[in-house]
């Protein structure tokens, strides 16, 4: 956790607008956990999967001798899935072993808490951009209006100046 601090802490230049929040977290890992739940793993989908697609395609003796291999591993044949014998291919769902289950849901609710984190730092640096942004419009408007009262207060005294001048010319050629 320290290094996640150092990773996405205020030391980043970062302010913190969207602090930790643990129902947040919790309702992320609980998403990841699901998603892992009901997806199906296979070679077109590698993600992490509780369920496992078995397809081979070949000599059925050895698709056989592979899937006792997996359900002597923990791997369990899907209750509700079909499985599709054709020839020599076999398709059907496995589910992985509880144990194997539970080490990839320990690694699947670390990666979810860093993506909360990470998502965090940058709704957080993009919320600082906008405030800095912000800050500085507002900083440049005071310094223009600054700067146009300023003229504005010389235009008025050149004008008084040349009021007088030319009140005091004309009021010495008129005596």
């Amino acid at each position: 956790m320290a290094t996640q601090k150092q990773k996405y802490g205020t030391t980043t230049g970062v302010a913190e607008f969207f602090p930790h929040q643990q129902a947040e977290l919790d309702a992320c890992i609980e998403h990841a956990v699901r998603s892992y739940s009901i997806r199906t793993e296979s070679m077109h989908t590698p993600a992490l999967a509780a369920n496992v697609e078995f397809k081979r395609y070949g000599p059925i003796a050895d698709s056989l001798t592979e899937l006792s291999n997996l359900i002597a591993e923990g791997y369990s044949i899907h209750p509700t899935a079909h499985c599709t014998l054709r020839g020599m291919d076999i398709s059907l769902l496995l589910i992985k072993s509880e144990r194997l289950q539970q080490d990839e849901l320990a690694d699947i609710r670390k990666a979810a808490a860093l993506q909360y984190e990470e998502d965090r730092f940058k709704r957080n640096s993009a919320e600082t951009d906008r405030q800095l942004q912000l800050s500085l419009e507002i900083e440049k408007r005071r310094v223009l209006r600054q700067e146009e009262q300023t003229l504005q207060a010389q235009l008025q005294q050149q004008r008084q100046t040349a009021l007088d001048e030319l009140v005091s010319a004309y009021h010495q050629t008129a005596a």
